[in-house]
Order: structure tokens, then C-alpha cells, then sequence
């Protein structure tokens, strides 16, 4: 073995999302980008957000991408408030 991997998560706000139906983007400014890169190795993929994606939407696009290199998404509900969707 020469190098472990390292997690990484992203949490929202407490409370900004009620459920895996609810959009990302709803903005009209326009789509997003999500990268994921693996320092040093050229590993890398780019996910397009559009606008009104939802977060259900959002994970299969980054579980499915062609490009994915082992990235899995999920989405959480804790039940509360506390932490959402």
C-alpha cells in the first residue's frame, strides 16, 4: 500500500432541504459545476447542476458519470430538522 484513501462529506444547513425531491439549484442565474479530482493523478470528473436538479438527481449523476473513478454519493434524512435531507 502506498497511499490510503481519505473520506470527504458535504453537509448542508441545518434544514435546507425537506426531502431527496427538493431542487439544488433553483437560482436563474444559470448551471453549476461539481468537480472531483484526485490530486496528482489526472483523475477527474465534472458534473453539471442544473437548474431545478434535485438532490436525487444530483447523486445519480455523480454515481453514474463515465467518468467516475469510485465517488459514491448518498443522500441522508436524519428525521429532524436537525440536519435534513
Amino acid at each position: 500500500v502506498t497511499q490510503l484513501a481519505s473520506g470527504s462529506r458535504i453537509e448542508t444547513a441545518d434544514a435546507d432541504y425537506a426531502g431527496s425531491s427538493d431542487a439544488v439549484l433553483t437560482d436563474a442565474a444559470g448551471p453549476a459545476t461539481m468537480t472531483f479530482k484526485i490530486d496528482n493523478t489526472g483523475d477527474s470528473f465534472t458534473v453539471s447542476v442544473t437548474q431545478n436538479m434535485t438532490l436525487a438527481q444530483l447523486r445519480e449523476a455523480i454515481n453514474d458519470h463515465s467518468d467516475n473513478f469510485g465517488v459514491n454519493a448518498n443522500i441522508i434524512d436524519t428525521g429532524t430538522a436537525a440536519g435534513g435531507a
